[in-house]
């Protein structure tokens, strides 16, 4: 359900964010996350549990000796170890869902 009321340490939340997607600025699809603390200001520090990375558009070229057309490398195809943490203000989270009260 949309979320009712303020972020609380411990909610399990859905929501997106806005991110740039090749200088256009989009609503990212859902994350999912646990609210580690909240300050003063509003400021939510929250631990990523869940989240649908945007398929990007690579460029491809041909190899130089084989001739062959390659897509172009970013180099995220290594698996993420450590955990991601967001620190952003509450009003930078968009339509936020509460999965759970913590």
């Amino acid at each position: 359900p949309p979320l009712q009321g303020a972020l609380a340490v411990g909610d399990d939340i859905a929501f997106k964010t806005l991110e740039l997607q090749g200088w256009v600025p989009n609503l990212s699809a859902f994350k999912r996350g646990l609210i580690e603390s909240l300050d003063a200001d509003g400021a939510a520090t929250i631990r990523i549990t869940h989240a649908q990375h945007a398929h990007k558009i690579l460029p491809r070229f041909r190899h130089p000796t084989t001739g062959e057309w390659v897509h172009a490398s970013d180099g995220e195809g290594e698996e993420q170890t450590e955990t991601e943490v967001l620190v952003c203000a509450g009003s930078d989270l968009h339509e936020v869902r509460l999965i759970n009260r913590g």
